[in-house]
């Protein structure tokens, strides 16, 4: 896994992660999407997760950063 830094990211690029994630398997279940990716660019800039990509399978993911 290939660790993101999501300030290197285009606006369009890091709303297209958040949004992918937050309606795939987030766990965030109450709010509209706008909410949903406020919390997850809250928790980025808290470092509380972070965006990893997998060469492998060219898929994006945001994990709680360990």
């Amino acid at each position: 896994m290939i660790e993101i830094p999501y300030l290197e990211l285009s606006e369009m690029a890091l709303e297209a992660i958040i949004d992918e994630y937050v309606t795939r398997d987030s766990g965030i279940y109450n709010g509209s999407l706008s909410d949903k990716r406020a919390l997850i660019v809250m928790a980025l800039q808290k470092s509380e997760v972070v965006i990893t990509f997998d060469p492998v399978s060219g898929s994006t993911d945001i994990v709680e950063k360990r």
